[in-house]
Protein backbone atom coordinates (compact mmCIF):
# COMPACT_ATOMS: atom_id res chain seq x y z
CA UNK A 1 0.00 0.00 0.00
CA UNK A 2 2.76 2.35 0.80
CA UNK A 3 4.21 1.98 -2.97
CA UNK A 4 0.50 2.69 -4.58
CA UNK A 5 0.82 5.84 -2.35
CA UNK A 6 3.86 6.33 -3.73
CA UNK A 7 2.70 6.44 -7.13
CA UNK A 8 -0.31 8.04 -6.37
CA UNK A 9 1.23 11.42 -5.26
CA UNK A 10 3.65 11.65 -8.27
CA UNK A 11 0.75 10.71 -10.81
CA UNK A 12 -0.41 13.01 -13.60
CA UNK A 13 -4.03 12.18 -12.58
CA UNK A 14 -3.55 14.12 -9.34
CA UNK A 15 -2.09 16.77 -11.53
CA UNK A 16 -5.14 17.34 -13.25
CA UNK A 17 -7.08 16.92 -9.76
CA UNK A 18 -5.61 19.06 -8.05
CA UNK A 19 -5.40 21.81 -10.98
CA UNK A 20 -9.37 20.92 -11.27
CA UNK A 21 -9.41 22.36 -7.49
CA UNK A 22 -9.81 18.58 -6.33
CA UNK A 23 -8.96 16.81 -3.96
CA UNK A 24 -5.75 14.37 -4.72
CA UNK A 25 -6.29 10.02 -4.63
CA UNK A 26 -3.78 8.90 -2.49
CA UNK A 27 -4.87 5.88 -0.55
CA UNK A 28 -6.88 2.72 -1.88
CA UNK A 29 -8.31 -0.08 -0.07
CA UNK A 30 -8.73 -3.50 -1.05
CA UNK A 31 -11.67 -5.98 0.25
CA UNK A 32 -12.50 -9.67 -0.06
CA UNK A 33 -9.14 -10.23 -2.14
CA UNK A 34 -7.68 -13.56 -3.01
CA UNK A 35 -8.76 -17.11 -2.35
CA UNK A 36 -8.79 -19.34 0.76
CA UNK A 37 -5.89 -21.92 0.62
CA UNK A 38 -8.56 -24.66 1.03
CA UNK A 39 -12.31 -24.70 1.19
CA UNK A 40 -13.39 -24.64 5.31
CA UNK A 41 -14.85 -27.85 6.38
CA UNK A 42 -18.68 -27.73 5.91
CA UNK A 43 -20.88 -30.08 7.81
CA UNK A 44 -22.16 -33.47 5.99
CA UNK A 45 -25.73 -32.17 6.00
CA UNK A 46 -25.22 -28.32 5.48
CA UNK A 47 -26.90 -26.66 2.27
CA UNK A 48 -25.60 -23.69 0.61
CA UNK A 49 -27.68 -21.50 -1.35
CA UNK A 50 -27.58 -18.22 -3.16
CA UNK A 51 -31.09 -17.77 -4.60
CA UNK A 52 -30.92 -14.42 -2.92
CA UNK A 53 -27.06 -13.36 -4.64
CA UNK A 54 -28.01 -12.98 -8.38
CA UNK A 55 -31.30 -10.81 -7.95
CA UNK A 56 -29.43 -8.34 -5.37
CA UNK A 57 -26.35 -8.06 -7.08
CA UNK A 58 -28.25 -6.99 -10.12
CA UNK A 59 -30.61 -4.81 -7.57
CA UNK A 60 -33.86 -7.06 -9.03
CA UNK A 61 -35.79 -6.26 -6.70
CA UNK A 62 -38.89 -7.88 -7.61
CA UNK A 63 -36.68 -11.41 -8.51
CA UNK A 64 -35.33 -10.75 -5.08
CA UNK A 65 -38.55 -11.00 -3.28
CA UNK A 66 -39.99 -14.10 -5.67
CA UNK A 67 -36.90 -15.94 -4.17
CA UNK A 68 -37.71 -15.37 -1.32
CA UNK A 69 -41.02 -15.85 -1.16
CA UNK A 70 -39.44 -19.37 -3.07
CA UNK A 71 -37.22 -20.02 -0.27
CA UNK A 72 -40.44 -19.35 2.55
CA UNK A 73 -42.50 -21.80 0.74
CA UNK A 74 -39.80 -24.24 0.21
CA UNK A 75 -36.80 -24.43 2.79
CA UNK A 76 -37.75 -22.77 5.36
CA UNK A 77 -40.92 -24.62 5.55
CA UNK A 78 -39.29 -28.02 5.70
CA UNK A 79 -36.80 -26.24 8.25
CA UNK A 80 -40.00 -24.90 10.95
CA UNK A 81 -41.62 -28.72 10.67
CA UNK A 82 -38.60 -29.96 11.19
CA UNK A 83 -38.40 -27.92 13.87
CA UNK A 84 -41.96 -28.35 15.50
CA UNK A 85 -41.29 -32.19 15.19
CA UNK A 86 -38.45 -31.33 17.68
CA UNK A 87 -35.73 -32.38 15.32
CA UNK A 88 -32.44 -30.02 15.11
CA UNK A 89 -32.61 -27.75 12.27
CA UNK A 90 -29.61 -24.39 12.15
CA UNK A 91 -30.51 -21.46 9.57
CA UNK A 92 -27.08 -18.99 8.99
CA UNK A 93 -28.04 -16.24 6.31
CA UNK A 94 -25.17 -14.29 5.51
CA UNK A 95 -23.84 -11.40 3.30
CA UNK A 96 -20.49 -9.41 2.42
CA UNK A 97 -19.75 -8.42 5.56
CA UNK A 98 -22.05 -9.98 8.77
CA UNK A 99 -24.14 -12.85 8.89
CA UNK A 100 -27.40 -14.43 11.15
CA UNK A 101 -27.43 -17.97 12.83
CA UNK A 102 -30.33 -19.44 14.01
CA UNK A 103 -30.25 -23.08 16.03
CA UNK A 104 -33.22 -24.96 17.65
CA UNK A 105 -32.59 -26.58 21.08
CA UNK A 106 -34.37 -28.87 22.89
CA UNK A 107 -36.72 -27.26 25.78
CA UNK A 108 -35.56 -28.26 29.61
CA UNK A 109 -37.47 -30.07 31.29
CA UNK A 110 -38.87 -26.85 33.66
CA UNK A 111 -39.27 -25.32 30.04
CA UNK A 112 -41.53 -28.12 29.32
CA UNK A 113 -43.31 -28.22 32.15
CA UNK A 114 -43.98 -24.88 32.24
CA UNK A 115 -45.88 -24.88 28.76
CA UNK A 116 -48.05 -27.19 29.72
CA UNK A 117 -49.21 -24.33 32.02
CA UNK A 118 -49.79 -21.84 28.53
CA UNK A 119 -46.46 -20.41 29.19
CA UNK A 120 -45.03 -20.67 25.96
CA UNK A 121 -41.18 -20.90 25.30
CA UNK A 122 -39.11 -19.87 22.04
CA UNK A 123 -37.55 -23.04 20.96
CA UNK A 124 -34.97 -20.90 18.71
CA UNK A 125 -31.94 -19.27 19.80
CA UNK A 126 -30.86 -16.47 17.71
CA UNK A 127 -27.00 -15.47 17.65
CA UNK A 128 -25.29 -13.06 15.71
CA UNK A 129 -22.06 -13.22 13.83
Amino acid sequence: QNEMQMLLYTHPFNDRRHAAGLLPVNSFWVSGAGALPTAPATAANMQVLDDLRKPALQEDWGQWAAAWQALDASLFKDLCDQAWRGESVALTLCGERAAQHWQSYQPSAWQRFTSIFGLQTNKIQHNQL
